[in-house]
């Protein structure tokens, strides 16, 4: 949504998109239990015929019934809001900066070990449940961030 809304056509290629048990991070992050079915959907997006991102995203199955067999190449969210009624609250990523592996080079056609931006996300609805635990990588050569500042009480996280 972001590039489009900077007047950029992004294609997704739905890479992947099958039914699988929770990770433990992943179950901690959506508060389900351990081993609980999840939807995870894997997707390539590209900008001016150029790879951009590769995108995973896991969200509760028993939430979103049938979310696999759905049109997955527009808007996640947008899909989520109009068939599921879903309204976001809020997100909390992370980005760090990694190298490409193989798998990732391949897919977004660039050398092995060129470097990446890997943006981790959680999302919660406007009732405050996760729906949605998500990692995107970047390519960083195409990628370019803007962050606001936090307000002046703002607490630094301990990692």
């Amino acid at each position: 949504a972001i590039a489009r809304q900077q007047g950029y056509d992004v294609i997704t290629r739905v890479l992947g998109c099958d039914l699988t048990a929770a990770t433990p991070a992943q179950s901690r992050a959506l508060q389900i239990a351990a081993g609980d079915g999840v939807v995870r959907i894997r997707r390539l997006r590209s900008v001016k015929g150029t790879s951009w991102s590769l995108d995973e995203s896991v969200l509760p199955a028993a939430r979103f019934p049938g979310l696999e067999d759905r049109d997955l190449s527009g808007s996640l969210y947008d899909l989520l809001r109009e068939s599921y009624a879903l309204r976001i609250g809020r997100t909390e990523e992370t980005v760090e900066g990694i190298i490409a592996d193989e798998s990732r080079a391949e897919l977004l056609r660039i050398p092995d070990g060129a470097p990446l931006l890997l943006l981790r996300r959680v999302a919660w609805d406007d009732a405050g449940a996760p729906f949605e635990w998500a990692q995107d990588a970047f390519r960083a050569d195409r990628t370019r961030l803007q962050l606001a500042p936090l307000p002046a009480n703002w607490k630094r996280l301990q990692g």
